[in-house]
């Protein structure tokens, strides 16, 4: 496991090195402005199996998506309703998650096996980066063993994956400290679900 610091002196090395991880099957550990979120290449079967297996997540408890673009949206998605999209342009990027039906090239396995999808645009320039520079959108979720308490800083992420993930991102205290707010937007009356 790689732990880096984050600062302006390494910042473009870390971006590659968090790509790097993620095209080798690896979780990454890293900092959005909510809580420290753990990830891996959304479209990787292997990686998404360990992104399970690490967090010890019930199989039908699907993970986020994470994204670096609102036309990122499109390519997820089924069809979004005009009201979502102003919901998402007014909102993102930032800690809200929009439920909306999943497109067939989604995998269940990122879904839990449901036909909506999560998708959120985090508010941190890193991931940000870090997702624009992979390609992909990322499967995701707060860094934490499911039900245990979300992580704000770094090194309480790494005590519960210690070597379980390929690198751990470290750029502080995250602002926000509690999960993003989830809309279920899938129907005309939008729901709020956490």
């Amino acid at each position: 496991m790689l732990y880096i610091n984050l600062c302006k002196a390494n910042y473009e090395s870390s971006v590659k090195a968090a790509v790097l991880a993620l095209k080798k099957d690896g979780l990454i550990i890293f900092p959005t402005e909510t809580v420290y979120g753990i990830g891996c290449d959304m479209k990787n079967r292997t990686a998404v199996k360990k992104l399970f297996a690490a967090k010890a997540r019930p199989k039908d408890k699907p993970f986020q998506v994470l994204i670096s673009d609102i036309k990122d949206v499109k390519a997820l998605c089924a069809k979004l309703p005009k009201k979502a999209g102003l919901l998402m342009k007014r909102s993102w990027p930032g800690p809200l998650t929009v439920v909306l039906k999943k497109k067939r090239t989604v995998p269940y396995a990122v879904t839990g096996g449901l036909d909506t999808i999560g998708i959120r645009m985090p508010d941190h320039p890193f991931i940000l980066a870090v997702i624009k520079a992979l390609g992909k959108p990322l499967a995701a979720s707060s860094a934490n063993i499911s039900g245990k308490r979300p992580p704000r800083t770094a090194k309480q992420a790494a005590k519960y994956f210690n070597d379980r993930v390929s690198l751990i991102i470290d750029a502080g205290k995250c602002k926000i400290g509690k999960a993003s707010k989830v809309i279920d937007a899938t129907s005309t009356v939008f729901k709020v679900l956490r």
